[in-house]
């Protein structure tokens, strides 16, 4: 009686062929997926630091903006000929008065600008009247690439209005602020333009309670 013998190539499984084709396949499936799965979370992070950073300038233009509006122009007398207000401004620096955060019915002189050599916003504070004085001082915004202040209004010496690059000596605050900022990675900025609502007015008082001037 003849004996057949089970085929051995049927019943024995993958050949180590095999088993090399599919572990490379798998190998390299799994190399795109993680791939795409980097990709993913490199985008993602990207759009909350996007979303943080467009935040924090929208937060930085909302407190320029209520200073400015505030700003008091607290009529400096030390010429009987002539009235100019506490309101200085270039090209890279503000300085005006506004109600004070931390002194109820104080003013304080702020200063805002990016100091040379710097590439941060900064805002500094301290009070009107408070000689020697702790100077509060807190960066608003970082990676300035370029930072530019205009006032449009009428001088003394140019009766039109028109865009100035210093407010200097005046008898009244500008019209207008605007100010312009260039920030790294094509961060947006845009142009933040502000009308002082107080006007100068010698004869009137600051009310801290509206942060307004009224009629003494």
């Amino acid at each position: 009686m003849r004996t057949v013998l089970p085929n051995l190539r049927e019943d024995g499984g993958f050949t180590l062929l095999e088993m090399l084709v599919a572990t490379t396949l798998l190998g390299l499936l799994s190399l795109v997926l993680y791939g795409a799965l980097q990709f993913g979370l490199r985008s993602w992070q990207r759009s909350e630091e996007m979303s943080v950073r467009a935040n924090t300038v929208r937060q930085v233009q909302s407190l320029l903006a209520t200073d400015l509006t505030r700003a008091y122009p607290e009529v400096i007398r030390t010429d009987p000929t002539r009235k100019p207000v506490d309101f200085e401004g270039t090209r890279s620096r503000i300085r005006y008065l506004t109600a004070s955060s931390r002194v109820a019915g104080a003013l304080d002189h702020v200063t805002i600008g990016v100091p040379t050599g710097s590439k941060v916003l900064a805002r500094t504070a301290a009070l009107e009247l408070g000689a020697g004085a702790h100077v509060d001082s807190k960066v608003l915004l970082k990676h300035v690439e370029g930072f530019e202040i205009s006032y449009f209004g009428a001088t003394e010496e140019d009766k039109t209005p028109c865009w100035q690059d210093t407010w200097h000596d005046q008898e009244s605050p500008p019209l207008l602020v605007r100010i312009r900022a260039r920030l790294a990675g094509g961060e947006a900025w845009p142009d933040l333009v502000v009308a002082p609502a107080i006007t100068a007015d010698a004869t009137c008082n600051f009310d801290p309670l509206t942060k307004n001037c009224r009629a003494p």
